[in-house]
């Protein structure tokens, strides 16, 4: 058993036992993850970020253990160890994009106030951004919140489905999305 599958399959004991031996925290598995990025305990966090994680380390395809969090809780921990939020994986997606498409309002939050820049898209021909992650999902609380921190709504829909050249907006009113409108005109 190596570290990450142990992080990954929550065994606490494991993962302190293997790191007092010498495994590396850091360490990359034959998948190219690491045992940050699998880990799916708080205490896994723990144990391994006091060991020395890189909250920044990225996996064969960009992803981070930031962007790869289930609670808020284990973002927050994340952060407060330096985790950059506005990392990109291979494709151009960042931590708030793929959380905003999740719709956990907490985690969104979290990374916004730890300055998520909220102007970030994905990689061309998609162009992709958190608002749009979100308007897809029709998840209004986190469209209004991402306009609280600043999302031009006056800005060019750029997504590879869409692409018509409408402000996000326009987008948003061609989408139905008729109650977050609403809540941007109060």
């Amino acid at each position: 058993m190596d570290l990450t599958f142990a992080a990954y399959e929550g065994n606490l004991n494991q993962v302190k036992e293997m790191i007092r031996l010498g495994a590396s925290v850091n360490a990359v598995d034959g998948c190219g993850d690491f045992p940050l990025y699998k880990a799916n305990q708080i205490e896994i966090y723990k144990v391994l970020l006091e060991n020395g994680a890189n909250p920044n380390q990225q996996n064969r395809s960009g992803f981070t253990a930031l962007m790869n969090a289930r609670t808020a809780e284990q973002i927050g921990l994340l952060l407060e160890n330096g985790a950059n939020p506005n990392l990109r994986n291979e494709d151009g997606f960042t931590a708030l994009m793929l959380h905003s498409y999740s719709g956990n309002i907490d985690m969104v939050r979290l990374l916004l106030e730890n300055e998520a820049d909220v102007t970030l898209r994905t990689n061309p021909p998609g162009s992709v951004s958190a608002f749009l992650q979100a308007m897809e999902e029709d998840n209004l609380e986190i469209m209004k919140l991402l306009v609280e921190y600043g999302v031009n709504l006056e800005e060019e829909d750029r997504a590879y489905e869409s692409n018509t050249g409408e402000t996000l907006l326009e987008a948003a009113i061609s989408d139905e999305t008729r109650s977050f409108i609403e809540a941007c005109l109060k």
